[in-house]
């Protein structure tokens, strides 16, 4: 949800920036699942807030690899996200999300190939 919100919102950015005449660059996202560490992470005279893991270096390589106004994921976050829709209970309405299989990549730093998802509404 919060891919297709960053999407939405982007889009309309692009479309100001667009009437303005100023360059409106794609965004593409990428996301993955799993265990990672967050926090304040360094030294004491620099300290960062950041995630580091595997999930991490993953959704990064997704999106490196998104074209503009893609989702991707991969096909175990794609299962979580299916589990997770059948369990929602919030008010709001889950919009209507399509998955369509985007292929097989390989990915740098990443030992064997990967079934890619797209994710749309």
């Amino acid at each position: 949800l919060t891919a297709l919100d960053m999407q939405r919102v982007h889009q309309k950015w692009m479309a100001d920036r667009r009437s303005r005449g100023l360059e409106a660059p794609p965004l593409g996202v990428g996301i993955a699942t799993g265990a990672v560490v967050v926090g304040n992470i360094g030294t004491p005279s620099r300290m960062d807030y950041t995630a580091l893991g595997r999930p991490v270096n993953l959704a990064a390589r997704l999106c490196g690899k998104a074209e503009a106004d893609e989702i991707l994921t991969t096909r175990e976050t794609h299962r979580q996200a299916l589990m997770a829709a059948q369990t929602w209970s919030e008010e709001t309405p889950l919009p209507h999300i399509r998955f369509a299989k985007k292929g097989t990549i390989e990915l740098k730093n990443v030992t064997e190939p990967l079934d890619v998802v797209r994710a749309e509404v």
